[in-house]
């Protein structure tokens, strides 16, 4: 699998090595002591004595608490306890982070004029919003749900929220009535915060008649707020809601209220790309320690820096970048259709608010690619050094296109978690060069390895990515799930005491990993487990081809079969070009990932996050009910997940 090392595409210089967080720890390390010759021997310590090193970060990004811990860590996965003894908020953390900038949040939107709010103005707001939620008598452990998008005001409720103890939780506006109402039903919020509609490519939809048939079905609602959002108030007036803007409007120094370390925060749901959403609980301590160290030390975020991941609130890539304030650096919200209403906008945006750290998902990456859209001959990017790029394993051809066509002079660094892990267990270190398709290392504190099928770790080959010891932003537990039996069989069926992620990944002998896609949708053939990352990359390189969908079932007689389906760029799908698909595939890869059939489908169907719909597609095609492998409503498409179905049913029984 692996090759001989490329030249890199980017090597950071000398200056861009010692300015980086990373360079900063090591110098901090080593004046206490503790010196390493380089990341890997960082790494190596950082899972040895793992304790030792949480210790040690707790210090060195002085987490405030109002009584520090007296055990970093006891018990063994899952039900692991970290910092038992401390009392602290992840709010105040957030909110203490020292700022060069006046700003802290630039916000847009596709239906208002833009909003920017200083550091001061974000905490008066923060603790006038808490007196709000108090008058709605919400109090520590309550659960209060926004549905709600990607604006300033769903910051402010998230902080507010947080500083009181309440637990939050999101539920993007986007998502249907079926959507809303099974999480609601599993969270039984008091309190539900909501816009009245919203704005997405120029359309404007209306929430309220929604909302009303959710709130009278969730009987744990006590109180609902409404922000009117859009100019719509067709529905909302029979929710009898209070207005919102009764809580924005208020001002006051924010008080937080001290928890343990495992006192929830917030319940985040997963994709649904391997059946219905989970809701994962994580906790006050591991999110303000892990928010510290992903945003400082992998992404490389300061003070002096303004991030922007297009996100809606229902993906964990939200969170992050809520969490990238922190490092006292600001935020750029956007709120609306990143192509709308042209495909440079995106872009535009980035260029012209002075984004230094640019956060993308491989499928936009990868949409730019498809359009043969060179951002630089429109855009000169003076303030971009750091592109991150998630939510799909990035191709080779996609970050030689980021230094082709965005910027030459770039971090580019691919990143691969979870919204399990709230975090990365692979990511991007500063002080490295990057090459082509690989992601740069294994992030601190994370004992990733590969295993093969007997749970022995291998190396230059793929292998199931599994975390062999805990840390501390792990869930709680799984929403509904008391005796952790879900959780157990999510993450802990497949190696007795190991987390198994789901993903077959490749850890090379020089440190880098590449992540081959979901491992339960990894295909199997004569011995060989195929990672369909690695199809993709070859197949979608070919100008007939739009996108595709790689599939590994088994027809009625039981054998193996590998379907691939096609979205071709026009016209039907030829004999040609299949054959075509094959030679390319064999030449590049080998015989082995060549699949038994090749099928053209109209769309292939992915998540409202951009990611493929692997998994599901192969369990429907084995016999499993369709509403039991995935909610339809995390889909953006559904028609596509249907038709792709029948159509690899037709091919199975043929």
């Amino acid at each position: 699998m692996s090759e001989e090392k490329q030249t890199p595409l980017w090597v950071p210089g000398d200056k861009r090595k010692e300015e980086s967080n990373l360079s900063r720890f090591m110098k901090w390390l080593r004046e206490g002591g503790r010196e390493f010759v380089d990341y890997d021997e960082l790494w190596e310590w950082s899972v040895r004595d793992a304790d030792e090193f949480w210790r040690k970060l707790w210090q060195f990004f002085d987490i405030r608490c109002s009584r520090r811990y007296d055990i970093v860590s006891s018990g063994e996965m899952p039900r692991t306890r970290w910092f038992i003894g401390a009392k602290l908020n992840f709010a105040e953390n957030l909110l203490s982070s020292q700022s060069t900038q006046e700003e802290a949040v630039v916000a847009l939107s596709e239906s208002r004029k833009d909003r920017k709010l200083s550091w001061g103005e974000l905490k008066d707001r923060v603790g006038g919003f808490q007196e709000f939620l108090e008058s709605l008598d919400v109090k520590s452990g309550d659960v209060v749900t926004a549905v709600m998008p990607n604006i300033p005001e769903t910051l402010v409720a998230l902080l507010a929220t947080a500083s009181l103890g309440a637990v939050w939780s999101a539920v993007p506006p986007e998502l249907g009535v079926d959507g809303m109402w099974k999480r609601l039903q599993e969270l039984n919020p008091k309190v539900i915060l909501a816009v009245n509609g919203y704005v997405y490519g120029g359309k404007t939809f209306s929430k309220g008649a929604e909302l009303k048939k959710v709130v009278e079905n969730v009987k744990s609602v006590r109180r609902v707020a409404v922000l009117n959002y859009v100019d719509d108030k067709s529905s909302t007036g029979d929710l009898r809601a209070i207005d919102m803007e009764d809580g924005l409007g208020r001002r006051g120094k924010p008080r937080f209220v001290q928890v343990a370390a495992d006192h929830p925060l917030w319940v985040l749901f997963t994709s649904g790309t391997t059946g219905r959403p989970k809701g994962i609980v994580h906790g006050h301590g591991g999110i303000a320690i892990e928010a510290k160290k992903v945003s400082a030390i992998h992404m490389d975020v300061k003070p002096t820096d303004r991030v922007f991941f297009f996100s809606s609130t229902g993906w964990v890539a939200w969170n992050r970048l809520i969490a990238t304030l922190s490092t006292g650096g600001s935020i750029l919200m956007y709120d609306g259709n990143p192509l709308y209403p042209s495909p440079t906008f995106f872009w535009e945006i980035v260029d012209q608010r002075n984004v230094s750290y640019l956060g993308l998902s491989s499928p936009l990456v990868l949409d730019s690619m498809r359009r043969n859209f060179s951002p630089k001959d429109f855009f000169k990017f003076r303030e971009l050094r750091s592109v991150g790029v998630t939510a799909a394993p990035l191709p080779a051809k996609g970050f030689s296109w980021l230094y082709t066509n965005v910027k030459e002079d770039v971090w580019v660094a691919s990143m691969s978690g979870g919204t399990e892990v709230f975090t990365d267990l692979v990511g991007g270190v500063p002080t490295l060069p990057v090459y082509a398709g690989e992601i740069q290392r294994r992030c601190l504190g994370m004992s990733v390895e590969a295993f093969d099928e007997k749970g022995k770790p291998v190396r230059d080959e793929p292998g199931e990515l599994v975390i062999t010891i805990p840390f501390p932003s792990m869930p709680l537990h799984f929403l509904n799930d008391p005796s952790y039996e879900r959780y157990m069989e999510t993450y802990f069926s497949r190696f007795n005491g190991v987390w198994s992620h789901g993903d077959l990944i490749e850890i090379r002998r020089g440190g880098g990993c590449v992540i081959y896609g979901r491992s339960d949708s990894t295909i199997k053939r004569k011995g060989v487990r195929i990672g369909t990352g690695e199809i993709y990359e070859v197949v979608e390189s070919l100008q007939e081809v739009a996108d595709s969908l790689a599939v590994g079932t088994e027809n009625k007689d039981g054998e193996t079969i590998y379907i691939l389906f096609v979205v071709t760029r026009e016209g039907e799908l030829t004999q040609e070009t299949k054959e075509k698909i094959r030679a390319e595939i064999k030449a590049r890869l080998s015989p082995r990932h060549v699949p038994d059939y090749i099928v053209q489908v109209k769309a292939i169907p992915r998540t409202t996050n951009g990611k493929k719909v692997e998994v599901p597609v192969k369990r429907a095609l084995m016999g499993a009910p369709m509403e039991s492998v995935v909610d339809l409503k995390t889909i953006s498409d559904p028609k596509a997940f249907e038709e792709i179905v029948e159509v690899g049913k037709k091919v199975l029984e043929s």
